[in-house]
């Protein structure tokens, strides 16, 4: 069970470490700062949206996992590469349709500082 825990951790790890790396990998290409980790945004109503840890890179940095062993490596080699080819307006695409479906757990909606706290 143990053994089962500490490769489920590496996985998360090496994917979350691939995502980051890939985030700076695109900002040297692109010159626009990346969001690898934390995706935080305001949305058209004012809301702001934040999500932990990108969803539209890390799952699929994850599933990269299933390609072959090491799980570890083969979720960090996903992760870099999700990382520095999906742009972050995906992400906030996916907030965006995941917010009209429902609020998912994850997904904090606060109102605007501007706006106050009245709905």
């Amino acid at each position: 069970m143990l053994r089962l825990l500490i490769k489920i951790c590496s996985v998360i790890t090496a994917a979350l470490a691939g995502n980051w790396l890939g985030g700076q990998i695109r900002t040297l290409w692109t010159g626009q700062e990346v969001q690898s980790i934390r995706f935080h945004y305001t949305n058209q109503e004012g809301k702001n949206v934040s999500n932990i840890p990108v969803a539209t890179k890390f799952y699929p940095a994850a599933i990269g996992a299933g390609i072959g062993k090491p799980r570890w490596f083969f979720a960090f080699l996903a992760g870099v590469l999700a990382g520095a080819l999906i742009d972050d307006t995906y992400e906030r695409l996916f907030l965006e349709t995941m917010g009209q479906l429902s609020t998912p757990a994850g997904i904090i909606k606060e109102p605007h500082p501007a706006q106050g706290n009245s709905p």
